[in-house]
């Protein structure tokens, strides 16, 4: 197959074609669209769809230029710029993988995920520099720096130097069915693990994503999340390309006054907030009602949230109220979500906002017992949740007996303990691997955090499993305490005692400064378990 063609020999545009992968999308929205901005910037920076379209294939063959070949892998630790964006598209067009660094990694993070992966190239903005040059692996690849302040770097190539040195051509998509990301989990226990998606589950996942976010044709997403995270640009970012639409990156320090006012000035129709940020909003958005109304829906995802929070929350904003359920194995899409309807429905479950919602489109979402056969319908029916969909992760990265593990059968086992009741919705209990047996009784860490959530003087708090002489293993309370408070264990103990089943209160109660979380900002509760040993062997 000729590999070469120019852009006035596109496929026709019927959906298969149109969705063949990310570079193609934006190849055939460059036809109807060459003027829509599809990146803009606070500052006032964009791309145009015509203009991503061309850098794009120069940057493809700039990057084939200086040896890279389809199957290689590309890293990037970059902050949220335009470029970021670019090089995914570049990427797919070139038939390169994808190997998405966090911001917030150390050297020492990032260079366990290169040496996993092996990458050819290393992609990075300035600001990523010093950490750079602490990589542990550098051997062998080729470093390429993006938003240099003054001139040309001497050391690395420079990224805009190779778009504009790039032929303009563009070149045949890469198969369906090729890698084109690994995406690794979060690492909440043990190390991180990369998710391998193809060209076919991603655009699969950015179909659902469109679906689930309700997300409208040529709509305007405001990104106040950081798309570094590693499944953000296809969860967020691509479903919007699809749509033909605009994306806003507008992370950095969260201010929901600087968030709605964006959302107010462009016009926005989606939206993201992260749970820990959800309450500032919250009032926010109550005193400022006429930012907010272009929303058509305001994704809340990522973690457990208090339901009483997001019921507030529904109350604000009606039905722009979006809930969801979603894993890096799917590319960081939704498994489950909430409808429109669902805050307003008569016959809808009374405890909505315990729930995440119903399964996305083209996915199927059950419990299942430790053999994996399936559980009864209903909310007594907890068992380990499996998702089967179009976009699930073909395995993970050089790690057959993981992958064997957790893909069986179509079925994604997810770790995270749950059941769904006769009307569909799922209810997420707990990680299993974050699982307390004590005496026989399943103890899930996430229920006796939500109670002691609302104890006088707690901060924040996390739960943990302790071993047990006699138990087996007890829950451990790990509190930060607020500010001016003389909380002390046995009040703590006591409200635990008032609000939950005595064998679910937690025996010892340790107090911290603040509490490990991963560059995802969920809690690293095997770090959590190694911090606390030491205090709990000197008791």
């Amino acid at each position: 197959m000729n590999r070469t063609s120019t852009p006035t020999q596109l496929p026709t545009l019927d959906l298969g074609a149109g969705l063949h992968d990310i570079g193609t999308v934006i190849a055939n929205n460059a036809q109807r669209s060459p003027d829509r901005a599809v990146i803009k910037t606070p500052s006032g920076e964009s791309r145009a769809y015509g203009e991503l379209d061309e850098r794009t294939n120069r940057l493809c063959n700039a990057l084939r230029g200086i040896g890279l070949e389809p199957g290689d892998r590309i890293a990037a630790w970059m902050d949220d710029v335009p470029e970021y964006i670019e090089l995914y598209v570049a990427a797919a067009k070139a038939g390169l993988v994808m190997v998405p660094l966090n911001v917030r990694l150390t050297p020492g993070e990032a260079s366990f995920q290169i040496e996993r992966t092996t990458p050819r190239a290393l992609v990075y903005t300035v600001d990523q520099a010093e950490k750079v040059a602490e990589l542990a692996i550098l051997d062998g690849i080729e470093l390429i720096a993006a938003r240099t302040r003054a001139g040309r770097p001497s050391g690395p190539r420079d990224f805009e130097a190779l778009i504009e040195g790039g032929a303009a051509d563009r070149i045949a998509p890469p198969d369906r069915e090729d890698p084109f990301m690994i995406c690794f989990t979060s690492g909440t226990s043990g190390f991180p693990k990369g998710a391998v998606l193809t060209h076919r589950s991603v655009m699969n996942m950015a179909v659902t994503q469109f679906i689930a976010l309700r997300i409208p044709l040529y709509g305007t997403n405001v990104q106040a999340v950081s798309i570094s995270f590693p499944a953000t640009i296809a969860s967020h970012i691509m479903p919007h390309m699809v749509a033909g639409g605009t994306n806003i990156l507008a992370a950095g320090k969260w201010e929901s006054d600087r968030i709605l006012d964006i959302i107010q000035r462009e016009n926005a129709t989606h939206t993201n907030v992260p749970i820990p940020v959800l309450p500032e909003f919250i009032e926010c958005a109550r005193a400022k009602p006429e930012s907010w109304k272009s929303l058509v829906s305001v994704l809340t995802a990522g973690q457990r949230a208090d339901p009483t929070i997001l019921g507030e929350f529904a109350e604000v904003i009606g039905s722009r109220y979006l809930e969801g359920w979603g894993m890096t194995e799917i590319g960081g899409g939704l498994a489950t979500a909430t409808s429109p309807g669902d805050p307003f429905d008569p016959d809808g479950p009374e405890d909505l906002y315990a729930s995440c919602g119903r399964a996305a489109p083209a996915t199927m979402v059950r419990a299942v017992d430790e053999d994996r056969n399936p559980l009864p319908l209903g909310r007594d029916g907890v068992g380990e949740l499996a998702v089967r969909c179009t976009s699930v992760c073909t395995g993970y990265w050089n790690d057959p007996e993981a992958s064997a593990k957790a893909l069986q059968d179509g079925w994604y086992y997810t770790g995270d303990m749950g059941a769904v009741d006769h009307t569909g919705y799922v209810y997420i209990s707990d990680r299993r691997t974050n699982l307390i047996v004590s005496g026989g009784m399943n103890i899930y860490p996430a229920e006796i955090e939500l109670v002691l959530d609302g104890c006088p003087g707690v901060e924040e708090v996390a739960v943990v499993g302790a071993s047990h002489s006699r138990w087996g293993q007890t829950p451990v309370a790990v509190v930060v305490a607020k500010k001016g408070t003389d909380l002390d264990e046995a009040a703590v103990i006591e409200y635990s005692r008032q609000n939950l089943a005595s064998y679910k209160k937690p025996t010892r109660v340790l107090f911290v400064d603040e509490l490990p979380r991963t560059t995802g900002q969920k809690i690293a509760r095997g770090q959590l378990k190694e911090t606390i040993k030491p205090l709990l062997d000197a008791e």
